[in-house]
């Protein structure tokens, strides 16, 4: 009767194996958040922006609602949607509101690396008034930082788009959560491999 209690129970193993965590793509079918995300970047694939701007704009709205840290992210994804689509207000409004969101939560490295992307962006279309309100703004947000380390890199390349919702990686733009890289609008980890410097 000794060997008994060597024995692990069935349910814990059930527990431990049977149950994939979310930084496990492909294990279970997606939820609608998820789908619509995967959805939202296929338009933008197939440049229908007028659509994936609604899209983006829906689940940036959900994700602010409930809290959740993609919601910058995936409001400045809206405002690129709306400027291909061109509507340009909107996309000021999306724009300066993601910006804004990185700002509050203070997520410095991000907001100043999305900010001096959308800076280049609005140059090389000719929009210099617009890109020079996003720089006021960022030199003002950016004012509260404290001294900005440098990013961790990582080791081995990352994907171009997340494997998962499609969402195109910005390795400057990367968070790392314990060792692993994470999609900055689905939360769920870019590759298993990837570890910082």
């Amino acid at each position: 009767m000794a060997w008994r209690r060597f024995r692990r129970p069935r349910r814990a193993l059930r527990r431990l194996i049977g149950r994939p965590g979310p930084a496990m793509p492909g294990r279970r079918p997606p939820g609608p958040a998820l789908r619509q995300l995967q959805r939202a970047n296929g338009l933008m694939m197939a440049e229908q922006f007028a659509e994936a701007a609604q899209l983006f704009h829906q689940l940036a709205q959900k994700a602010l609602a409930r809290g959740f840290p993609q919601a910058p992210q995936l409001t400045l994804r809206a405002a690129e949607a709306y400027f291909k689509a061109g509507d340009r207000e909107r996309a000021r409004g999306r724009l300066l509101a993601g910006l804004e969101m990185l700002a509050n939560a203070s997520r410095w490295q991000v907001l100043r690396h999305a900010g001096e992307r959308a800076i280049v962006a609005l140059q090389a279309q000719g929009d210099a008034a617009l890109a020079a309100e996003v720089r006021q703004a960022m030199e003002r947000w950016l004012a509260q930082a404290p001294p900005l380390p440098a990013m961790r890199r990582a080791s081995q390349a990352l994907p171009a788009r997340c494997p998962t919702c499609g969402a195109p990686v910005h390795p400057d733009e990367v968070e790392w959560t314990h060792g692993v890289p994470l999609c900055a609008y689905c939360g769920i980890a870019l590759t298993a491999n990837a570890s910082p410097e």
